[in-house]
């Protein structure tokens, strides 16, 4: 057996043909396309990519019998940059030819590197980080080549697995074909009437990419991917280091910023996929590859790209402090707690039953659709069938699940779990704000109606029925009206009034964002149940 070198890549010449390997490797082999041997050098060089600030990094190159037949990269990164859930110490760049013993002899050169500086777990491979080409290919070997995304040969992930290695992680690619409709389809949330006027969409603005808008990708992309499997800050330096490519190779209209209310909230950058116009060129703009590919540049009209950097503020506005009330109010506050507990546990308890019968109703009639289903799919059905005695059995399943259903459908009509659960609720809550609405009213002079919404406001039809509200305003009148007895001719009362009641709304609004945050993630998981069903 031919005896496999592997030693780190040293000097230019070490450099230059660690980036240029893989399309020596693998040369016509369907689904590669071989990058720019320049961009390489912006990605791989530790004096042009700003990642390399951030880890201490070795290349390393197999040779066997004077050929190079593998290179791979280890690199630890320093503690103050540890990735979320991933080791600090990871490898990247793994490419060889078909040779278990290549792969065995490159992966124990950069774990014995990586143990020298005290790796007990390797994380990989990241190449050179999860921010640039992640993952190894083990899938879709023969689709269309996208820039910028990794490509391996069928045979790599066997050899690193049969080595030891195990899968931490999946990463899904995803594809999205458009249609003359998609791209002719109205915005439908911006054209809301409740968004027109805050929702603000606009192109990055390449003038001003190092005075502003590389910060603000930084903070968004940061923000949205920080609690993500393998994380590391995408810091300002290597937004700046890509600032220019970006602006050369994509287009303005590749880009979105999304302002609510005159903040910028998300953005998006795709790039095109610069593999429709450089495939022929193996990797070369000299001597005769930049000549041709300055025009391709202006005038193709790209068929594919990809959806590059994406980020998005998730930060929730920080809680708005407790609100405290007037001391004036504090009695009647004591006094109406206790109603409005009774009247929340009563809430709770109808809303308990409502979701959990909605829920039964939900999986159970999923279920009663999958024993329909599967004697039919299975070919239980046919006599010849060696399960075909079980039909009967599986058709009373069937009939069970469904009186199961009618059973919770019919208790729940009948007992008006849902009626219940809102009436209660609604109480709960007008409860609550009966001590804010007190201030407002003249207790001085007599009014028909006890319900102190109904004389303030007209709320509606279904205020005019909330007899247990009119009856708390009734027995509560007297003590409001002997605590707010010229309450207004002291100007501390007005002032910590007005305080109290922005505190209060500034408390609603974000206990709203908060529930459709979680209303977001419960949706996104019917679908996934859905889907799984």
């Amino acid at each position: 057996m031919a005896q496999i070198d592997v030693a780190p890549a040293k000097g230019l010449f070490g450099f230059l043909t660690y980036k240029k390997l893989p399309r020596l490797l693998y040369a016509g082999m369907t689904g590669f396309a071989p990058p720019l041997d320049v961009e390489r050098w912006t990605l791989h060089g530790h004096m042009l990519n700003p990642h390399f600030k951030l880890v201490e990094a070795q290349e390393f190159l197999a040779r066997r019998d004077g050929e190079w037949v593998g290179r791979i990269m280890a690199q630890v990164y320093k503690p103050e940059f540890t990735p979320v859930g991933a080791s600090r110490f990871q490898f990247g760049s793994l490419d060889a030819v078909d040779d278990i013993e290549v792969v065995r002899a490159l992966t124990g050169a950069a774990e014995d590197w990586l143990k020298a500086r005290g790796a007990d777990r390797i994380s990989g491979p990241f190449s050179p980080t999860i921010n640039g080409e992640c993952g190894m290919l083990v899938q879709a070997f023969e689709s269309t080549p996208v820039f910028l995304t990794p490509w391996h040969p069928p045979y790599l992930s066997r050899h690193v697995e049969a080595l030891g290695y195990v899968k931490a992680r999946d990463l899904v690619s995803y594809r999205f074909d458009l249609s003359p409709d998609d791209l002719n389809q109205p915005a439908r949330v911006s054209n809301r009437r409740e968004w027109k006027d805050r929702l603000k969409i606009r192109q990055i603005d390449y003038s001003r990419m190092k005075q502003g808008e590389t910060q603000l990708m930084s903070d968004l992309f940061n923000d949205g991917w920080r609690d993500n499997w393998g994380f590391v800050p995408f810091t300002l330096d290597e937004f700046n280091s890509i600032a220019d490519a970006l602006s050369f190779a994509t287009p303005p209209e590749y880009t979105i910023v999304v302002e609510l209310d005159g903040k910028p909230v998300s953005f998006a950058v795709a790039l095109p996929n610069l593999f429709e116009i450089i495939d022929d060129l193996d990797g070369r703009l000299l001597p005769f590859g930049l000549a041709r590919l300055i025009p391709r540049f202006r005038k193709h009209k790209y068929k594919s790209g990809k959806l590059l950097l994406l980020g998005t503020h998730l930060k929730l506005p920080p809680p708005p402090p407790e609100p405290r009330p007037p001391p004036r109010l504090l009695p009647l506050i004591q006094s109406l707690a206790g109603a409005h507990q009774r009247f929340d546990a009563r809430a709770i308890h109808y809303g308990h039953r409502y979701r959990s019968g909605f829920w039964a109703i939900y999986v159970l009639s999923a279920f009663a659709v999958f024993f329909a289903v599967m004697p039919l799919a299975l070919g239980w059905d046919s006599p010849n069938h060696a399960l075909h005695p079980f039909v009967g059995m599986w058709a009373l399943g069937e009939v069970a699940i469904i009186l199961g259903v009618s059973a919770i459908y019919w208790r729940g009509v009948r007992q008006d779990w849902q009626g219940q659960w809102l009436r209660a609720r609604t109480t709960a809550e007008l409860t609550w704000y009966l001590p804010l609405l007190a201030p407002l009213l003249d207790f001085e002079q007599p009014h028909p109606e006890p319900n102190w919404y109904l004389q303030v406001l007209d709320p509606g039809q279904h205020l005019r029925g909330a007899d247990e509200v009119a009856a708390l305003c009734a027995s509560h009148a007297a003590l409001a009206r002997s605590l707010l007895s010229n309450a207004w001719n002291d100007p501390e009362f007005g002032t910590l009034y007005a305080r109290w009641t922005i505190d209060i709304l500034e408390g609603q609004r974000h206990y709203h964002l908060r529930v459709a945050l979680r209303q977001h993630a419960l949706l996104h998981r019917v679908h996934s149940l859905n889907s799984w069903l």
